[in-house]
């Protein structure tokens, strides 16, 4: 993510009307308003993954995980535009029967496509919307299949590039890196930190943003979220997320007893996502796998990261960016009790809310 100063909007040179300019010194000169951060500031050539539609999706799949994005715009012939090919199209495919070697163009053409040529109007923002504006128009989309992303364009129309839920996310992080007091908050200030100073002030967009919304109210109840047996294959996992039209299912283990209160309920062991579908197909991993033996072994490097239900909202971003996860197991303090899941969508919809 790269971020920078827009031009044009920095202090001119004063001019004086006559006499000694040093005896206007103590002259208080009005600051202009800072340029506010916008969509085409964290977006860009460095973020567009162009994906041909001639390739497969199991191509696809190994081109979304090698770049850690989760779209790519894809295009045939001389850049006409397909669509945008996200990872809960690979969902959808695997769910559906579609082979592995299905190309590209063939699925965005099919019904079964989240997010075909026709329907990115609907999607498309101007790279000088706001990160507000954006949150705003992602969280109007939810309950549709397409409320992940955004296309952004110039005002020529040109393609700028793809904003995603985590690319906000993002945005809070290194907004939180920059109004700390000394600049290294969470794990340390990173390049892209730099630009911050010459856009709206920090914590400004932070209290604009998100304020004190803390991680329990955005997130998904542990009672809302689809589940699947430790021991069940990856089939069924996958199954169960988009039946339920999810990005997440929890795998649970035997039910046990609650000492605290008594009632039965299933562990929490681990979440699976449109991300580990990702992994199965690229590493073509056989989908017979166990869900527990793929979270113990393939897994290993990328368990979900943790948050406390009370934590903020920038906890959380930066525990999402620095751990380049989209979803954080949301577990009481003193229990160790999953409460649920929080995922950049949630954030972003938190954001849009409000």
């Amino acid at each position: 993510m790269a971020l920078t100063a827009q031009p044009g909007r920095g202090a001119g040179p004063r001019h004086f009307a006559g006499g000694d300019p040093m005896d206007e010194e103590e002259e208080e000169v009005p600051s202009l308003p800072r340029a506010r951060l916008t969509v085409g500031d964290v977006t860009g050539p460095g973020g567009l993954i162009v994906c041909p539609g001639s390739a497969s999706l199991a191509d696809a799949a190994v081109l979304l995980t090698s770049t850690e994005r989760t779209a790519a715009l894809a295009i045939e012939g001389l850049g006409s535009t397909l669509g945008l090919l996200t990872e809960n199209d690979l969902l959808q495919a695997f769910v559906g029967g579609a082979a592995r070697d299905c190309n590209v163009a063939g699925w965005l053409r099919s019904a079964r496509a989240r997010l075909p040529q026709c329907m990115l109007p609907a999607l498309t923002v101007g790279a000088s919307t706001t990160m507000k504006e954006a949150a705003r128009q992602m969280y109007l989309q939810t309950g549709s299949s397409n409320s992940r992303h955004h296309l952004v364009v110039e005002a020529c129309g040109s393609v700028h590039g793809v904003l995603s839920a985590l690319d906000i996310v993002k945005v809070l992080w290194l907004a939180g890196l920059c109004s700390s007091a000394d600049g290294s908050e969470g794990e340390g200030t990173v390049p892209e930190v730099r630009g911050f100073e010459d856009l709206e002030p920090p914590a400004a967009l932070l209290a604009e943003l998100v304020g004190d919304i803390t991680v329990e109210a955005a997130m998904k109840p542990r009672e809302a979220l689809p589940e699947c047996p430790w021991e069940a294959p990856l089939t069924q996992a996958f199954a169960a997320m988009a039946a339920a039209g999810q990005n997440c299912v929890v795998a649970v283990g035997e039910e046990e007893e609650d000492g605290g209160q008594g009632r039965p309920h299933r562990p929490v062991h681990g979440v699976i996502t449109p991300r580990d579908l990702l992994h199965v197909l690229a590493g073509d991993v056989p989908v017979s796998t166990a869900v527990g033996s793929w979270l113990l072994g393939s897994q290993r490097g990328h368990e979900p990261r943790e948050v406390a239900p009370g934590a903020g909202l920038v906890e959380a971003a930066a525990n999402m960016a620095t751990g380049r996860v989209h979803h954080l197991v949301v577990k009481e303090p003193s229990s160790r009790r999953v409460a649920g899941i929080l995922s950049a969508l949630d954030v972003v919809c938190a954001i849009g809310r409000v």
